[in-house]
């Protein structure tokens, strides 16, 4: 598989995950009540950040990708940085959310990584 394949395969796969992300919320939350209003307020804005920030490096590795050439350095620079994000983001649900019993939370590093090993092949 060539390195744009690679690119558009870790977009979609944040894109979908963030849009899972957010068809959830409610749902999510719902395990945690009940809540003050004030904490609802938190976890649903944690949630739906966490959501956004998925969409948005998918559709920002997939507009880079429609260049169609992995070696230019703006190209490798975005493809490492979605990726160091995806890594941190994985990290930071492994120390914390996927302790949760949610089936997703427990899956969200996983997928995080994938999509973001992929975008470190895609730029080699």
């Amino acid at each position: 598989m060539d390195g744009m394949t690679l690119a558009y395969i870790a977009g979609g796969l944040c894109i979908a995950w963030g849009i899972a992300h957010l068809a959830a919320t409610r749902m999510v939350i719902a395990d945690f009540e009940p809540l003050l209003p004030f904490n609802r307020r938190t976890i649903m804005m944690s949630w739906i950040g966490g959501g956004l920030t998925l969409v948005f490096i998918g559709v920002l590795v997939a507009l880079v990708a429609r260049g169609g050439v992995s070696a230019e350095p703006i190209v490798v620079t975005v493809f490492h940085t979605c990726a160091g994000m995806l890594f941190a983001s994985a990290v930071l649900m492994l120390l914390t959310a996927s302790r949760t019993p949610i089936l997703a939370m427990k899956i969200c590093p996983a997928i995080q990584t994938v999509a973001a090993v992929l975008l470190l092949f895609a730029a080699a």
